[in-house]
């Protein structure tokens, strides 16, 4: 008898895993964990974060962190000034936890509003986020 409750657990266990990680794999294959602009990564983290930026800077950054179920996806940073598209990045994402950046260099004629979308492979809208560049002395 004690041999078939144990053989029953095990079976229901099993079911019980098979299940939690079917539905691991049919959910999102990648999440956005925190998204923030800076002036910089430094030893892969974020530095100078904020979302309003001189037009004077050189260089702006996206800094994502992901979580994947597969832990192999590319997304995109697609970098907007305005309503027109600037830049197209790709993050290949190689681990189920990925942290990942890209930049876009500022003109100082490109004052005004950003925004930047994180872009699923396919087309969906991970997430976007808007900062502003302002011409120097506004």
């Amino acid at each position: 008898m004690k041999q078939q409750y144990f053989l029953a657990a095990i079976f229901v266990s099993l079911f019980l895993w098979v299940v939690s990680y079917s539905a691991y794999q049919e959910g999102d294959a990648v999440s956005v964990k925190n998204f923030v602009f800076c002036t910089g990564v430094e030893e892969r983290q974020p530095v100078g974060q904020d979302t309003v930026f001189s037009n004077t800077i050189e260089r702006i950054y996206c800094y994502t962190e992901f979580t994947s179920s597969t832990g192999n996806e590319t997304v995109h940073h697609v970098w907007y000034h305005g309503e027109e598209e600037r830049a197209r990045v790709a993050q290949n994402i190689k681990s189920t936890r990925w942290r990942s950046w890209s930049s876009k260099r500022i003109v100082p004629s490109w004052s005004g509003d950003w925004r930047v979308d994180i872009v699923a492979a396919d087309g969906s809208v991970l997430a976007s986020k808007s900062f502003t560049v302002r011409k120097d002395g506004e």
